[in-house]
């Protein structure tokens, strides 16, 4: 084996030595990442980011054919599966995903998620449908690669420092929902939160406002806690073995360990049909603590499979 592996290098390194060094260096990173927890933390991330790239290059590239014929919202969904497929094949992540069927290309909705860290585009990237789009703070759009990809994809970006900006942006999705029959992401929470204790940060109530108003109902989507693989106070981004509903996952050969399991429940649509702006704030708590009860559930059950 080390003596093929030895001839590739060589090969590569006779017609494209860049490419040889490159190989080479993650090579020996990986090797070093398995006895040292910093290295292998930071190592794992490089990885993460050189997947977020690789997908938006991807995304930006198929504009080229979407654009043109008026599919331009199905962007996003080229990024997510090429993410996707980039962690399945690198870094040997899955994602458990309960009741996909509530996910449907087909009928517009607010789909809204608690957001704990980057590591919620691994999930996302398993599970994002065609036919919608993102709601982001407007700096995103000039961070290289991610920006233009989300440009193209006509995501929408809001402004939180100025408020009748950003509410007439919601207007504006509004009328869209129901021109293109499009649908919405959103992280009602606003910034990352700390799930450790199973809670969410208070919800802001645009992506309510926006589901009552286009009479679209409100998909709650909920990641489990990543704190049993990834903790970025402790440096930790772990290997081990995912197992999903009580079986071992595949045991094929990867070149990386998988490193960890997404789980994620995906709870039936909550109706706004005949709400008004008074009802906003009801449905805003309810869809909470509905997302809240899953949550909790989420981390009862996984503790429970670790004593068994």
């Amino acid at each position: 084996m080390l003596y093929i592996l030895m001839h590739l290098f060589n090969q590569l390194g006779a017609s494209c030595p860049m490419l040889a060094y490159v190989l080479a260096g993650l090579l020996i990173t990986s090797i070093v990442a398995r006895s040292s927890n910093i290295v292998n933390f930071y190592f794992r991330l490089v990885l993460v980011f050189v997947g977020i790239i690789i997908a938006c290059i991807v995304g930006i590239t198929s504009a080229v054919v979407l654009a043109p014929l008026g599919r331009r919202t199905d962007i996003d969904w080229v990024v997510a599966r090429t993410f996707n497929g980039f962690n399945w094949l690198v870094l040997g992540f899955r994602s458990v995903v309960d009741h996909p069927e509530h996910i449907d290309p087909r009928k517009p909705c607010i789909y809204v998620a608690n957001h704990q860290s980057m590591l919620d585009l691994i999930a996302l990237g398993c599970i994002f449908p065609k036919q919608c789009v993102i709601t982001a703070k407007n700096s995103l759009k000039y961070y290289p690669f991610l920006g233009q990809f989300m440009q193209l994809g006509s995501n929408i970006f809001i402004n939180r420092g100025n408020k009748q900006q950003a509410v007439q942006v919601f207007k504006d999705a509004v009328n869209t929902i129901h021109q293109k029959q499009l649908s919405v992401f959103i992280f009602p929470e606003g910034t990352r939160g700390r799930q450790l204790n199973a809670t969410l940060l208070p919800f802001k109530k645009g992506a309510f406002h926006m589901a009552v108003q286009a009479g679209v109902p409100v998909v709650p989507l909920v990641f489990s806690d990543f704190h049993s693989f990834y903790c970025k106070k402790e440096k930790r981004f772990e290997s081990g073995t995912i197992k999903i509903k009580g079986t071992t996952a595949d045991k094929r050969i990867r070149f990386f360990k998988v490193i960890g399991r997404t789980l994620m429940a995906t709870l039936e649509p909550v109706s706004t049909q005949g709400m008004a702006a008074e009802d906003v704030d009801k449905l805003t708590n309810d869809v909470r603590d509905l997302m809240s009860k899953a949550l909790i559930d989420m981390a009862q059950e996984d503790a429970s499979k670790k004593h068994d």
